[in-house]
């Protein structure tokens, strides 16, 4: 199957939503639901890319993954009733693995 962008341009974009996710993940804290929505992680990525079909992609499509040390995946927030992209880091070699 071809793919509009390549492989290092997915693998920017996948970069960037995590980095946004995880600068989230901070601002927030751990406590509760600390993950963000597509529409929201979006908003922010596009600060660095400008190719909005792209992190829409990229975060349709990036459910439980591993990048780099992290788990990225989408959950339900009940609260709100959003689907919404979080991160869990994890530990190699160390155990079950998640922190």
């Amino acid at each position: 199957m071809q793919c509009r962008w390549s492989g290092s341009r997915l693998e920017f974009a996948v970069d960037v939503i995590l980095n946004v996710v995880l600068e989230n993940k901070k601002k927030f804290g751990n406590g509760g639901s600390s993950g963000m929505s597509r529409k929201k992680a979006r908003e922010e990525a596009r600060k660095q890319i400008g190719d909005t079909s792209l992190l829409d992609h990229i975060s349709k499509y990036m459910n439980n993954i591993i990048v780099d040390d992290h788990i990225v995946y989408h959950a339900m927030n009940p609260s709100v009733e959003i689907m919404e992209l979080n991160s869990i880091q994890i530990r190699v070699g160390l155990g079950h693995g998640f922190s």
